[in-house]
């Protein structure tokens, strides 16, 4: 119950917002928009780079997201800070880049594993 009173607060470019819909369909699967008690402020940074495997004739790509989160009290005083990180690896054939909805489905993906790693951790310091 108590995950489900913090109010995430919104989180800059495109992973962020899917950084934010995860967390927020984490802390409160339920949908019971109870009163905050907390907010949870989100940095998220983003990486994805390839490289070309001769040996092989492949690309390979690499993905890292990473969520540094601060849960403060209403009154602005700091109840908890983490940081969490997830990487994804992928052959991506003979194309040395990802279509738009492919790169869109990836961070979705991170985010939301990256989600459940913050809840967790919350939870825990949430006892």
């Amino acid at each position: 119950m108590r995950l489900a009173q913090i109010k995430v607060l919104p989180i800059a470019e495109r992973q962020g917002q899917l950084m934010n819909t995860a967390l927020r369909r984490e802390l409160d699967p339920k949908g019971l928009k109870l009163a905050p008690t907390y907010e949870l402020e989100v940095r998220v940074t983003t990486s994805l780079s390839n490289s070309f495997n001769e040996t092989l004739g492949t690309y390979r790509g690499r993905s890292l997201m990473t969520a540094a989160a601060t849960l403060r009290w209403l009154d602005g005083q700091v109840a908890w800070q983490g940081k969490a990180s997830r990487a994804s690896l992928l052959a991506l054939e003979e194309q040395p880049s990802l279509s738009a909805a492919a790169e869109s489905a990836l961070w979705e993906d991170l985010a939301a594993l990256l989600a459940q790693d913050i809840k967790f951790r919350l939870a825990a310091a949430l006892r």
